[in-house]
């Protein structure tokens, strides 16, 4: 059977949603604030991303697959909800299931889980390593291994398919519960201005983060999750309030995408390149190259004005 090479664990029918009359892509890199322009089909995506290997040793493409299948839908209802102005029906369960998936599935979530088998791991092996000459867990300690833990010339990852098995049969079900169990406002931006999106565009925020000193969770009360749809459609998704369409100005796409600004990795993603975003002087500024320059070029925290409400 067909397995791709490349896959993409941001879809190509969503990132199409961003693409400029020339079906581009103007890409910002954040490692270096070059702005290029880019196909969907060659962003988004890592080698073998949702492919695994079975038992036997052969290369599994069944979640390939099936997300290909997947998008076809995710496509539709995208169409739908720009035609119709309003997210509802099948088109709603389609589109929440996309935004839970790549909260779950997505390469930096597989770093972060990574990062913290690691250091647990490390944790536990630490203390076993002072006990050179006794078993644990059935193993003797030698001084072998004590020397290598503490040289920590090694890392604890997850596998693959742990990471693959994780995210559609752990993680994906218990985020998309909390996305049903939101209020949607589906902003449409006006005739002159975009909206952005990013290689981990689902931007989860505390409402009020001057009370809080850890980050949310999904299920957390007195949080939004913000997801920009298309170049003219985002989504806020809140616990409280009621679904709306609200037609929005300047100020609020500005807001909008300084929250997915925030929660780019290394690449953010435009039509072109004049986007709005907001300032560190509560001032509306504008283009890719800007940013960069505002808060990525000096290590600067991106913030939005507190008195500006959704």
């Amino acid at each position: 059977m067909n397995n791709p090479k490349k896959q993409h664990y941001l879809s190509q029918c969503y990132l199409n949603g961003f693409t400029n009359s020339g079906r581009k892509l103007a890409t910002l890199s954040l490692n270096d604030g070059r702005v290029f322009y880019a196909g969907p089909h060659n962003v988004g995506a890592e080698t073998y991303f949702n492919s695994f290997k079975t038992a036997d040793g052969m290369m599994s493409n069944v979640i390939e697959s099936a997300r290909s299948k997947f998008e076809a839908d995710v496509a539709k209802a995208i169409r739908n909800v720009e035609t119709l102005e309003k997210i509802e029906g099948d088109d709603r369960i389609t589109i929440l299931n996309l935004m839970s998936l790549f909260a779950v599935s997505n390469p930096f979530r597989r770093e972060q889980h990574n990062n913290m088998i690691d250091f647990i791991a490390k944790r536990v092996l630490h203390i076993a390593a002072s006990k050179v000459g006794y078993k644990v867990n059935g193993v003797l300690i030698t001084e072998e291994h004590k020397k290598l833990f503490e040289e920590d010339k090694f890392k604890v990852e997850f596998s693959k398919s742990t990471h693959i098995y994780n995210e559609y049969f752990e993680f994906f079900e218990t985020v998309l519960a909390t996305m049903l169990n939101r209020k949607w406002t589906l902003v449409k931006a006006p005739n002159e201005q975009r909206f952005v999106t990013c290689d981990f565009p689902i931007a989860l925020i505390w409402k009020n983060p001057e009370k809080y000193h850890t980050g949310p969770g999904f299920g957390c009360g007195d949080t939004q999750v913000f997801f920009t749809l298309s170049r003219k459609l985002a989504l806020i998704g809140d616990f409280e309030g009621y679904d709306q369409v609200v037609h929005a100005e300047k100020d609020t796409v500005a807001l909008i995408n300084s929250n997915i600004l925030c929660f780019a990795k290394k690449q953010v993603y435009a039509p072109h390149e004049n986007i709005s975003f907001w300032g560190t002087r509560n001032e509306i500024l504008e283009g890719l190259k800007t940013y960069y320059e505002t808060f990525h070029a000096n290590n600067r925290e991106l913030t939005v004005p507190e008195d500006l409400v959704v």
